[in-house]
């Protein structure tokens, strides 16, 4: 058995925004974290546009747990931002345009019900000159802009230099390449060995043998 020349608490599959913000979490509690991410330029989160909308979908539904949720992370994305010196969020009213007849009849629907501090009626001059909005639409003030390649860059950084996240670019092999030991969990042929392991794979945990 090859030995482990990684020992952490908690390894965490995937370096996204899922998993850095779990990073984050630990580090903050004085948890030694290895993060495992491919660093593949086109996963889910490094394409993302990093828009947070509170009213989001064809139907127009409040984003999950917006109210708690959004004021917690924008915290934090205030403290990368004080500690890296960089503006990662920017706060500023998104527009959303009615696209077709079948919308149009989900937002009548829906419009009543929804929170009135979430959104605003569609203003003339919310407009940009050039685009019409034949059937309507609504304007969301509290959403935001988040520059998610430049948040994970930040906080590899800022987690690294705390002395208990290490990174690893790397693709763990979930279908034999994970294990259980009297230690905890080793990851093969990565030689690490964790207390637990969390997946944070997004859309590739569909494929993930342990779940």
């Amino acid at each position: 058995m090859m030995e482990s020349r990684v020992r952490a608490d908690m390894a965490i599959i995937g370096g996204g925004l899922a998993g850095t913000a779990l990073a984050w979490a630990m580090v903050r509690r004085g948890v030694e974290v290895v993060v495992i991410d491919p660093e593949e330029p086109c996963t889910s989160s490094r394409v993302a546009a990093g828009l947070v909308t509170p009213i989001a979908g064809q139907r127009f539904v409040v984003s999950w747990d917006y109210e708690d949720a959004w004021p917690l992370a924008r915290a934090h994305y205030a403290d990368v931002e004080q500690a890296s010196g960089q503006t990662l969020v920017r706060d500023r009213p998104m527009v959303r345009l009615i696209e077709n007849e079948r919308e149009a009849g989900f937002w009548a629907n829906k419009r009543e019900t929804l929170p009135r501090h979430l959104w605003r009626d569609l203003l003339p001059e919310d407009l940009p000159e050039g685009i019409d909005a034949p059937l309507g639409g609504m304007v969301m003030p509290g959403a935001a802009r988040l520059d998610v390649p430049g948040y994970l860059s930040a906080s590899r950084r800022l987690l690294g230099e705390t002395g208990l996240c290490r990174y690893l670019s790397a693709r763990v092999p979930v279908d034999g390449g994970l294990s259980r030991c009297h230690e905890g969990w080793r990851l093969d042929p990565l030689a690490v060995l964790a207390r637990r392991v969390v997946f944070c794979q997004g859309f590739e945990a569909a494929d993930n043998p342990w779940f």
